[in-house]
């Protein structure tokens, strides 16, 4: 039985939301905020000292006067010995002001390698390998180059640029302050006299073996040794009562932060490549047993070294995210924003904190990277909990680094369905119509309550109501504006397609027109005066490139499932009574712009292999055919070669000369077949004609290759463009020529200008080094060859 009571209740209920939604409520305009500055590092960690700002604190929701910071010590983990003073000389030469400071700071690195107590050798190993190939470049610590006996540093070149007074005020300060120097000179005499005797010395740095300090947050920890990283993590904060020698080096603090991420990846790879039985899900017993059963190859059996999901960067790390991201696309729908957050070196809270230290922001990529990851967070929160730009149901980001250095930012954000009064009262009777269904009833056995329209009784598909959520007053808007601007063909076009669609009568439409003709212009207002009626029409383009010009756009590929590859057998992968098919027989109109781009198109790849005349390198095994297949040189077609029909290329070897197939001639793709394709040949005497190319067995005559090889495949290269050396004995109807530099050989420039019968379809771009159009080049004559004549 039902409970009529509390389905009356429910009714009432939603007749009271229904009427609150008829009555017009006025959009909030938010306000424009000011820039947030994130104030400055004047917070110190209760542990160790360091000075942090209020963003770093540990939990972000709380705004305590006290709070706690984990990204220094990890909350009292590490507890290193603090770095003393540096001498006088060093304090002043790293921030003072002279002549001479600046010029010690901006050669810090060359100053160090100087006085480096050892240094790395090498040496090539002509005994490794004497036939082809390249030689063996042997790395080795070379002990003999430590400073010397004598008290003089390193032997170093007047070219480099160092200081002589410098140096001795280095040598002088070692002398007097650095406990090692000392004993480090006379190493080279303890070599000389006894090879063989082992010789120790430590110096403070990271070890294995030192211990955490046990507090209450980390009671439970079951690590008793803190790690590389939050070593490294502690020397790179500042604090009061510590020397800043480290980070006042600047470029030389560069090369530290470079070396200790290399230390800690490295010993994060060789921990796992030493534990590879502990992490592997194969056991080194599977790879016995197909030992014992006949299998000779073990390199089909597992991997040598395997790195897991947990290790950054890694392969299936990455995979691991893709998917993760994949699944929430699954869900929520394709994401709505695409923001980039880039960093700035320049804002305020860096060029404060630095100015007091006397240093720039190049020199300091912990605080860049450490304000970046604030304002991120302070961003994400502004979007996800504030929501700034609307309700948001998930989000996802990543963070990549530009060749200067400096982070940025790649946001995707999902947002919550938008939808106007009728389609919330629509949503609200789908869901009453769920819970009765539940209970053997519905919404038709009590007439008094508002009835679900028979057209909206399958409207659950995400994908359908992501299309049915774009602000139709916004579309209003952008038609009363733009409709006055199509020209008359633009207006034909429009109101035809509209008449088809408003009256259902089906059809297709295929508008044709150069680039800058407005087509894109005519897809947004077709695609806008059907939405915003809360109709559906999809965009879609062949490539993803030209569907980020389309509202809502998606590539073919996607929108309808079309294989990447496809061949005569493909088909589209969208199953029956899917959310994508029902998307699909939902929509209104279809725009389908650089429709004619998604021809047949076809992958070939050759066969690849040693002459076997060549005894030599038969047998190498490094000549493998991997190897053999990355090999690209002249006149050798490459072993990859994806064509398409239309697509226009160059033959690279004299296949039938009375047929007009000879090295240069340029054929455009008529048809693509499994071992061979036809094509019309578009240049010399024979132009119009069909062939058929079949796959050859081509062996390159490049003799700087060490052995012979042969390389089966379609003696073509795709060809968009050719050099003037091909083009000589051709004629054109229309030649585009472009000189990013003069011309070099004798007569070149007049051989490229006479391909063409007038110079009414001669085009010439001509470019300086800066890539500026210029109006005139050489022309390269040899006076010599007229001597003789």
């Amino acid at each position: 039985m039902v409970n009529t009571n509390r389905v009356k209740s429910l009714a009432a209920l939603f007749e009271e939301t229904f009427r609150a939604t008829e009555r017009a409520t006025k959009k909030a305009v938010p306000k424009e905020d000011a820039y947030i500055d994130e104030g400055d590092a004047t917070y110190t960690c209760s542990y160790c000292g360091a000075i942090m700002w209020f963003g770093e604190r540990l939990n972000r929701r709380l705004k305590t006067p006290n709070p706690k910071f984990s990204l220094c010590c990890m909350q009292g983990q590490v507890q290193l010995p603090l770095l003393k003073q540096p001498p006088e000389v060093l304090k002043n030469l790293l921030i003072g002001d002279d002549k001479l400071s600046k010029h010690f700071q901006r050669n810090t690195r060359a100053y160090n390698m100087v006085f480096s107590f050892t240094s790395l050798g090498l040496k090539i190993d002509r005994s490794v390998r004497k036939g082809k190939g390249p030689n063996m470049l042997v790395l080795q610590e070379n002990r003999t180059k430590a400073l010397s006996k004598g008290g003089q540093a390193k032997a170093y070149k007047k070219s480099d640029g160092l200081k002589k007074e410098i140096i001795d005020l280095l040598i002088k300060m070692l002398n007097e302050t650095n406990p090692y120097v000392k004993q480090f000179r006379s190493t080279k005499d303890r070599f000389t006299i006894n090879p063989r005797d082992s010789f120790h010395m430590r110096i403070d740095g990271f070890r294995l073996g030192i211990k955490k300090g046990v507090t209450k947050a980390t009671e439970k920890l079951k690590k008793e040794n803190i790690s590389m990283r939050q070593f490294f993590a502690f020397r790179l904060h500042e604090r009061k009562n510590e020397a800043h020698t480290i980070l006042n080096s600047g470029r030389l603090f560069q090369q530290f932060v470079v070396d200790a991420y290399t230390t800690i990846e490295s010993n994060r790879l060789r921990y796992l490549r030493t534990h590879q039985t502990t992490l592997r899900s194969d056991s080194y017993d599977s790879i016995k047993q197909s030992e014992n059963a006949g299998r000779i190859d073990m390199a089909e059996q597992g991997s040598s070294f395997v790195l897991p999901a947990t290790f950054t960067g890694g392969p299936r790390y990455m995979k691991n995210l893709y998917l993760d991201a994949m699944t929430i696309c699954k869900h929520f729908g394709f994401p709505n924003l695409f923001i980039t957050f880039t960093c700035n070196p320049k804002w305020p809270e860096i060029t404060r904190h630095l100015t007091n230290r006397k240093s720039k922001a190049e020199d300091r990529s912990d605080i860049i990277c450490r304000m970046f990851k604030m304002k991120l967070d302070s961003l994400m929160d502004d979007l996800t909990k504030k929501n700034i730009l609307g309700k948001t149901v998930s989000s996802m980001y990543t963070i990549e680094f530009h060749k200067r250095g400096l982070p940025h930012a790649h946001i995707l954000l999902f947002m919550h369905p938008t939808a106007n009064d009728d389609e919330k009262k629509k949503f609200a009777l789908l869901e009453i119509e769920k819970l009765l269904k539940r209970c053997g009833t519905s919404l038709a056995k009590y007439p008094s309550m508002p009835q679900l329209a028979k057209t909206h009784s399958k409207d659950s598909n995400v994908l359908i109501l992501y299309e049915r959520s774009y602000d139709r007053e916004a579309l209003l808007e952008t038609l009363d504006r733009d409709i006055p601007k199509m020209t008359t063909e633009q207006r034909k076009i429009y109101d035809e397609i509209l008449d088809v669609v408003n009256k259902e009568r089906g059809g297709m439409f295929f508008v044709s027109g150069f680039g800058g003709t407005g087509k894109t212009f005519l897809w947004k207002l077709l695609s806008a005066a059907i939405r915003s009626r809360g109709d559906i029409a999809l965009n879609v383009a062949s490539s993803g490139i030209a569907s980020l010009l389309l509202q809502g756009g998606r590539t073919a590929h996607s929108r309808f499932g079309i294989p990447l590859n496809p061949d005569e057998f493909s088909s589209c992968t969208m199953a029956h009574g899917s959310d994508q098919a029902n998307l699909v027989k939902k929509a209104s109109l279809i725009i389908w712009d650089e429709a004619p781009m998604m021809s047949e198109e076809m992958i070939y790849l050759s066969a690849d292999s040693i002459d076997p005349t060549d005894t030599k390198a038969v047998n190498d095994e490094a000549l493998d055919s991997d190897f053999l297949n990355n090999i690209k040189v002249s006149g050798l077609p490459n072993h990859r070669l994806r064509l398409k029909v239309g697509c226009p290329v160059m033959v690279l070897r004299n296949v039938d000369p009375q047929e007009g197939l000879m090295n240069g001639t340029r054929l455009q793709i008529t048809q693509l077949m499994e071992f061979m394709v036809a094509a019309k040949i578009i240049t010399g005497s024979n132009v119009g004609k069909t062939v058929y190319i079949p796959r050859l067995l081509i062996t390159p005559s490049d003799t700087r290759l060490p052995f012979k090889m042969h390389r089966r495949q379609l003696p073509l290269a795709v060809a968009f463009a050719i050099t003037i050396n091909k083009t000589q004995g051709q004629s054109l109807s229309e030649v585009g020529l472009f000189l990013p530099r003069p011309v070099f050989s004798h007569g070149q420039l007049y051989v490229a200008i006479s391909r063409v019968t007038s110079k009414k379809w001669l085009k010439i771009l001509i470019v300086d080094k800066d890539g500026k159009p210029q109006h005139k080049t050489v022309n390269v004559v040899f006076k010599e060859v007229f001597n003789n004549l």
